[in-house]
This record gives structure tokens, sequence and C-alpha cells, in this order.
């Protein structure tokens, strides 16, 4: 039985655990320079065409599960050229909230409606399709943003501070509360997490329509809160010196004195701004006078946010699975620990 994926969620993050599987892997990539899986090192690597349906089928003869992070007409191509090889089942590039909750004519959608449409055609044919479903990747929050990781190198928010934390400048930009006025709530994991949970599903003999993992679950305020106790941890601090001398004085020690180092942390506080749903709305306006598309792309994710498009109450994988996730915190105290 053998996988082919095409950089899933994280290439380097993504081969050690697929690596670890003992699975037979085929990866198949589009740039033929790039070494995110180097055949040096046991991978069986196949540069493809996806607008060559010839080329696609070829390479995919003899898969079992083909797990997609690509979108757009790629994306579709390759659903054919799976079905065509007798592909047994197919992961779409989701990896992120829950379909179901992505309305008709949603602007992030990248023809991804039509894959699952594709998708549900074609599973008479004997191919059935299963979505992952994460949430937000922590990697949104990492120094340099997703794109450092050759993650959503080309979205909007791909690069740091992009969307509703800016961690180097403690700034936060919310969206507008729940019609209940409550902060949105949103589920979160990260890559390495993401692609642990794939690789531990592959030994699942029976797959649902959706897993929905995650590794955490939170409002949005409650992210700002957590962002705040990760930078704590770490931040630089301020030493005051002061003498125990009188600590000697009353321990009566001779010894030359020493000298005890204090420290008073640093400011983690990030200064918040909400948007209400009208100034999101005029915001928007305004992206779009000025044909700003990145801000455009930028105010609909928070508005996906608001609407609860990223949160759902119960993880069916987290269960199914023996598997513990990083905490949000620790990951954030983990990768700017380094900067």
């Amino acid at each position: 039985m053998q996988f082919t994926i095409r950089r899933i969620v994280q290439g380097n993050i993504c081969k050690d655990h697929f690596q670890a599987s003992k699975a037979p892997v085929r990866a198949l990539r589009f740039d033929p320079q790039s070494l995110i899986f180097d055949p040096a090192k046991g991978w069986q690597v196949l540069v493809v065409d996806y607008n060559n349906a010839g080329d696609l089928r070829f390479k995919l003869a003899g898969v079992d599960t083909v797990i997609s992070t690509i979108n757009g007409k790629a994306q579709l191509d390759l659903i054919d050229a799976a079905a065509y090889a007798h592909v047994r089942r197919f992961v779409p590039s989701e990896f992120g909230g829950p379909p179901a909750q992505r309305p008709e004519g949603d602007p992030l959608d990248n023809q991804q409606r039509a894959a699952i449409s594709r998708l549900s055609q074609l599973e008479s044919q004997g191919m059935s399709f299963t979505v992952f479903t994460c949430g937000i990747l922590y990697e949104r929050f990492a120094p340099g943003g997703m794109s450092s990781s050759q993650i959503g190198v080309n979205s909007a928010i791909g690069r740091e501070g992009k969307y509703m934390l800016n961690i180097r400048q403690r700034t936060a930009q919310l969206p507008y509360n729940t019609p209940d006025g409550h902060s949105a709530k949103i589920c979160l994991t990260g890559a390495r997490d993401v692609a642990q949970f794939v690789v531990a599903a592959m030994g699942i003999s029976s797959w649902p329509r959706e897993f929905r993992m995650r590794g955490e679950r939170m409002s949005v305020r409650e992210l700002v809160s957590e962002a705040e106790h990760a930078l704590s941890t770490f931040l630089p601090r301020e030493f005051h010196l002061l003498s125990w001398l009188s600590l000697l004085q009353l321990l009566q020690l001779l010894q030359p004195v020493a000298m005890y180092l204090t420290t008073e942390s640093s400011d983690c506080t990030f200064r918040v701004d909400r948007y209400t749903r009208t100034s999101l709305g005029d915001a928007m306006t305004l992206a779009r006078a000025v044909r700003d598309e990145a801000q455009e792309m930028q105010l609909y994710h928070l508005i996906a946010t608001a609407e609860g498009r990223y949160d759902f109450p119960t993880a069916n994988l987290n269960q199914a699975v023996n598997h513990q996730p990083e905490k949000f915190r620790d990951y954030l105290a983990r990768v700017w620990a380094a900067t």
C-alpha cells in the first residue's frame, strides 16, 4: 500500500512522521528543484505536470491514498487522475474549518467546494474521500508567519502579523463579537500535530466523511491572553543587583558578600483593538475602493473567524488516536524564544 502526498502541511515536519510510519510514500512535486522531499534520503520523489493528465495518471498508478495540499484547478486535475488510477481514497486540501460551515460564494474558497463536489461525484467509481479539519494553524502566529514554514506562501495572511495577532509589536486586531456578546471561538492545531494526527489516522480501517482534530479551542480574547502568558516566560528581563549583606549579618556568616539577582518582567501586554460589525464593513469598503486585495482578504479571514467558521465543539480524531497535541502557549514560547 502506498501513499502519495503533495507537501502535506509542512514538508520537513510531515516527512519525518511518514518515515516513522513505515508506509511507502510517493511524493509528487511540481518544482524540480524543491528539496522538501529529498530522494537522497529514501523518498520516491516524482516531478509532475498537473496540466498533463497522462503524466498524473501514470505516476498515481498503484497508490492507495492521496493526501493533497494544493488547491484550485491543479487539485481538480489531481482528483480526476486519482480516480482514473483507481486510488482507494483521497484527502482534499482543506486543513482548516469544517467545509459545512463555508458559505456559497466564499471569497476564501479557492475551488475547495468544487473539489468536494467532484469527489462526491466520483465516489461511485470506488474512490472514497475524507476531509481533515484542524482549524487555525499555530504557524499563523510564528516568527515570519506561516510562510516561514513554507505554508500559505501566497496567502494574504501568510506573513507574520497578518491575522489577529502581531506578536512582535504586541498588538491584536480582533473581529466583532457574536450576537450574544461573546468573543468568537476558534480551534487551533500546530502543523507538527496535524502531520502526526494524519499519520495516526492511517491505522484506522474505516474513515468517516470528516476527521476533526485540534490542539486547543478558545475564544479570540483568550488567544491574546495565551500569547501574553507565553511571552512572559522568556522575554528579556531587567536585572537589579541587591546586596546580601543584611542576610549575611543575620546569619552571622563570615564569608565574602554575595550578589543576588532579582528580575522584573518586561511588558507582555498586548494593545487590543476590536472591530465592530460596522467598522469591519467600513474597512472592507475602503480596501475595495483602493483595490487593496491583500487587505481585503485579511478582512475576510476576520469575518470568517467572527462567524465561527474555524470552530467545532468536538474532535473525533483526537478521540480516535493516542496523540497529545502541543498547547498553543507552549508552541508560542518555543518558537518565539529563539528570536
